[in-house]
């Protein structure tokens, strides 16, 4: 929200009043920008306080069976990553993984730079809404 408050401010800056303090105005417009943010989100927020309980007895629960919440997280994601498909599983680990750049990728894997960001937009979207899913059947397993 403070970056889109210099992006209003640069916009706008041939508007601006030199006499007033920029402090003040920056202020109001990232007060403002954090009030909008939280208006447009508040089903989400809403929803996120009643969850907060849920997951912190989750955690809770889960140490006491001795096993870190940590440790279960990575396994998971491990075993998403073995559901990819082979190439996006290939391009995801170069990416994530290895530290290789899209056209380094591009290269070993005889592929164009835009495809293999195409595998890893598509494998961190699979992989995301698969941990989501993981995520809420345990959430609705502890209540």
């Amino acid at each position: 929200m403070v970056q889109e408050a210099f992006i209003k401010l640069w916009k706008t800056r041939d508007q601006l009043d030199t006499s007033k303090s920029l402090k003040s105005y920056m202020f109001t417009i990232i007060r403002n920008l954090c009030l909008n943010h939280i208006r447009d989100h508040k089903n989400r927020f809403e929803s996120l306080e009643g969850k907060e309980q849920s997951v912190h007895s989750l955690m809770i629960h889960q140490e006491q069976d001795g096993s870190s919440y940590m440790e279960q997280t990575i396994e998971i994601i491990e075993k998403l990553i073995k559901k990819l498909p082979e190439r996006q599983r290939e391009a995801f680990e170069l990416s994530r993984f290895d530290g290789l750049l899209h056209e380094e990728i591009a290269e070993v894997m005889n592929i164009s730079a835009r495809t293999v960001n195409n595998h890893i937009v598509s494998a961190s979207n699979f992989l995301r809404e698969e941990y989501e899913v993981y995520n809420r059947r345990d959430i609705d397993i502890a209540l």
